[in-house]
């Protein structure tokens, strides 16, 4: 399905202000799911799967509301950033070159299939972008970290007992599968009823 729309149109304020305030939407919504699989230690390493299912709806709202190159980079960049709260600095650009990439598949939001899958990709890409200096260093990223996170020594074991490469392709490919679902299901709820509500073109 395609949509008219200014090939050569550049992200104005009124833009950049409903990027923020929806990125400020899906913040919230992660930091939820966030508190919720905080409770077991290895739904820690699902986590992002389990939020790129549920703030898919507020990406893709964005995406069709706005259809301007910029939007899933801008919104994907801002939800990334609480990671340097962590000292992630790599795994932060790594998130903002992934959602450039989402960016770049999205070409100009005019098809709803190249949005689906440029989210897809942004969120496996935030996945392994924040999570890959863990599983590089073999935990040593989170052990050197330890007076951000204040862990015990019993949790630390416990974390590190799951950095193996086997739960790391294992939480991609959840990842990878959560966020289509969640992308297919949000792009039905946003035809059905926001684009008969007026809400998006």
């Amino acid at each position: 399905m395609t949509h008219p729309v200014q090939l050569r149109s550049r992200l104005d304020v009124r833009d950049l202000i409903t990027v923020g305030v929806l990125a400020a939407v899906a913040l919230v919504i992660s930091v939820i799911v966030g508190v919720a699989s905080a409770t077991t230690v290895i739904g820690a390493f699902f986590y992002t799967a389990v939020a790129a299912f549920f703030v898919s709806i507020v990406f893709l709202l964005a995406a069709v509301r706005i259809r301007k190159t910029g939007t899933l980079f801008l919104m994907g960049t801002i939800v990334s950033l609480p990671g340097l709260t962590t000292g992630n600095i790599v795994g932060v650009a790594a998130c903002a070159v992934g959602w450039l990439l989402a960016d770049v598949i999205a070409g100009h939001y005019t098809h709803r299939a190249r949005i689906v899958v440029a989210y897809v990709a942004g969120s496996t890409f935030q996945f392994t972008g924040y999570t890959l200096p863990l599983f590089l260093s073999a935990g040593e990223h989170l052990t050197t970290r330890n007076g951000t996170y204040r862990l015990s020594d019993e949790a630390i074991q416990e974390y590190l007992s799951y950095v193996t490469w086997p739960v790391f392709v294992g939480a991609t490919l959840l990842t990878a599968v959560l966020s289509a679902a969640g992308a297919l299901l949000s792009a039905r709820v946003i035809r059905k009823h926001f684009r008969k509500a007026g809400l998006v073109r």
